[in-house]
């Protein structure tokens, strides 16, 4: 029968009871925001941007090269389009190394403070009096951080302690002594300078906070914030704010100089290997090149060809002109076939004919002599010795004739079978062409491409030395760092809302908590509403209420029969006080005090109560503490008995009263508090 519905009664009743906890809550906590506020030294913004300008590393060119929907997807950031090579400069920018630069720069593992009371700290960036100085080497091993703490006095002595831990204990300390000092401590040695401002005509308290490059990289890495300026542009924007404007400037402007000189080294690297690798790629190539024309010089020395392909062309021409020749030669010799044919048909008287490009002294001589002899025969006899000598002659010529053609038939074969090898050594000549083609083809493609391999590495490796030699930053500074001209704000309002919303919520929780882990009947509303409507509040103030409230709800219900049931404590002053209620009106009353639940149900005090309400006289009957009210159940359905609930105000639990009464019913009932 528990209720565990919101009831705002209880909470603000909680809240009242709990006011002395909010006071001292928002005293507290307006205390802590008051030291803060005066011990917070005023932090300025500062601000500066650089564009990204090396479109190789940027992929600018890229997306140029990719048109109009690229730069459209790369404003929606679709289609890897979008920042990334932006948020890979951003990563850099921030980066470990870049951050250890700074820190080495500008000495960011020294911070330099001067306490002028007990709230007041003044940072000294550049203007320490008293400098600490340290090999490199030391603050990168360093890893736990700690506090010099310098007392200078007037006439140049000075105090030095240093402190450690957040306690700051003390691990070594130096009293009366003068600078330089070398300082001998756990955390390492390290010296102690006269900075340029130093003075010994005042006091002044000097706190120097060391810590490690390593840990103070990881913090300024968190403490700058670097982001794109907007998705359209290759602007990356830093922020970062500091009570020192002079070192937050000093700050971001060695951060973006540290990006671009590791742009730069970066770039230097790889023109290097790159140079490197062409010149070595280039040797080598000389190489294969030199083997190369070594190869074309043998192919041509062994096949006794310069160029094939004209070669080919110039013996099939010769060829051909060979081949003319030749048939040349076979004209001839069958001309000559047909004179020696002709010459040895020739009888008698008859002359021998001459042939066109066929010149012979012997046929000249031979048809004078003919025509000689025809003329003689007219005047002379067979036997004439002129006649007989002239006749031998024309033999002796026809013979000389036929020698002579016979010869030139020999000589025009003889001629024919030579041109004839020669147009065969052409024709085999040019039928080896292809294959030889082939071969110079392959060792021409070979040198042409290592020629251009040649060309193109030499241009790489001047690029590559173009680049070396070249030290333009691949970023362009738009804004150095700039302060703001006031203070932010921001911090102080955050921290001064979280004290107030602190001192609220802390002890607002503390009371309920508390109101929860109680949890016990301090008013009517702490019990269920259908309980609530049927309860008296006893409060002794003033008389708000009183046992008379009692006394008229019990005469106008008019039930005689009263079983009151206290919790925690005995009843006995609430039914005495009824009972001298009731007399004062002069109503009869009389108390009945059971130490069992059984006497109510059977026996000589159950008839005693039963008459006496019978008779018309109120029974108040005085159950014992926490008594079992399931046991009396049945009782309450009785229309003359009345059940009275007394609770302890601030002792009965609520869920002990819920139980109790978890299988009654809340009719015929008065619950007093």
């Amino acid at each position: 029968m528990e209720n565990d519905s919101l009831d705002l009664r209880r909470h603000v009743r909680a809240i009242k009871q709990g006011k002395w906890w909010f006071l001292g809550s928002i005293l507290l906590f307006a205390t802590l925001a008051i030291v803060y506020c005066v011990r917070h030294m005023p932090q300025y913004d500062i601000n500066a941007s650089l564009l990204l300008e090396d479109e190789t590393e940027t992929g600018g060119s890229s997306l140029k090269k990719a048109g109009g929907m690229a730069q459209m997807m790369r404003t929606f950031s679709v289609g890897g389009f979008g920042s990334a090579s932006i948020d890979n400069e951003i990563e850099i920018v921030q980066s470990h190394d870049v951050m250890m630069r700074t820190i080495r720069t500008l000495g960011l593992n020294r911070t330099y403070l001067e306490k002028k009371g007990m709230l007041d700290r003044e940072i000294l960036y550049k203007t320490s009096p008293v400098m600490m100085e340290a090999p490199d080497e030391y603050f990168d091993t360093l890893s736990i951080g700690y506090q010099v703490d310098i007392h200078l006095h007037r006439g140049g002595t000075a105090d030095v302690a240093v402190k450690k831990g957040l306690l700051k204990r003390t691990v070594a300390q130096y009293g009366n002594i003068t600078l330089p000092l070398t300082v001998k401590s756990p955390c390492g040695n390290f010296q102690l300078l006269k900075g340029p401002l130093y003075s010994d005509t005042q006091n002044r308290h000097i706190i120097i906070n060391v810590a490690g490059n390593a840990s103070m990289a990881e913090y300024y890495a968190k403490e700058v914030k670097i982001s794109q300026s907007n998705k359209k542009s290759d602007v990356i924007s830093l922020l970062y704010a500091d009570a020192s404007r002079e070192r937050g400037i000093d700050i971001l402007n060695t951060i973006m100089k540290g990006y671009n000189d590791k742009r730069i080294e970066r770039k230097n690297d790889k023109a290097q290997e790159e140079y490197d690798f062409y010149v070595n790629r280039i040797n080598a190539l000389m190489g294969e090149l030199s083997d190369t024309e070594g190869r074309i010089e043998s192919f041509k020395r062994s096949r006794d060809v310069n160029v094939p392909t004209m070669e080919a062309s110039a013996y099939l021409q010769q060829s051909a002109r060979i081949q003319m020749t030749v048939d040349s030669a076979r004209n001839e010799i069958r001309l000559l076939e047909m004179m020696l044919g002709s010459i040895n048909s020739v009888k008698g008287d008859e002359l021998i004919p001459t042939f066109e490009g066929m010149k012979d002294e012997n046929i000249t001589q031979y048809n004078k002599m003919v025509q000689e002899r025809t003329e003689l025969e007219k005047s002379a006899k067979p036997n004439n010795s002129a006649m007989v000598e002239l006749n031998n002659k024309i033999t002796a010529a026809k013979k000389a004739v036929v020698r002579n053609v016979e010869k030139s038939i020999s000589n025009a074969k003889h001629r024919a079978d030579v041109i004839s090898s020669h147009a065969n050594q052409a024709l085999g000549r040019f039928e080896q062409m292809p294959g030889y083609e082939r071969e110079y083809v392959n060792l021409m493609r070979d040198r042409e491409l290592k020629n251009e391999l040649y060309i193109f590495l030499l241009q790489k490796k001047e690029n590559s030395l173009l680049n070396l030699t070249s030290n333009v930053a691949p970023s362009f500074v738009i804004d150095e760092a700039y302060s703001a001209t006031k203070p932010n704000k921001k911090k102080p309002i955050i921290v001064i809302s979280l004290c107030l919303l602190m001192a609220l919520l802390l002890p607002l929780l503390w009371v309920l908590w508390r109101m929860k882990r109680k949890n016990t009947v301090q008013n009517a509303y702490d019990l269920p509403r259908e309980w609530e409507l049927n309860t008296i509040e006893l409060t002794g103030k003033k008389g708000e209420n009183h046992i008379k409230d009692v006394r008229a709800v019990l005469m106008q219900r008019n039930r005689k029969k009263v079983l009151v049931a206290p919790f925690n404590h005995e009843a006995k002053d609430i039914v005495n006080e009824l009972v001298t209620s009731f007399g004062n009106i002069e109503q009869p009353c009389r108390i009945f005090t059971v130490n069992d639940t059984d006497q109510l149900l059977v026996g000589n005090l159950c008839d005693e109560i039963n008459q006496t309400a019978e008779n018309g006289e109120f029974a108040l009957v005085e159950l014992p503490v926490d008594c079992n009210l399931n046991e009396i159940a049945d009782l309450l359905t009785d229309d003359n008995t009345m059940l009275a609930l007394v609770l302890d105000k601030g002792v009965t639990k609520r869920k002990q009263f819920m139980q109790a009464v978890e299988n009654i019913t809340p009719d015929n009932h008065i619950t007093i508090v």
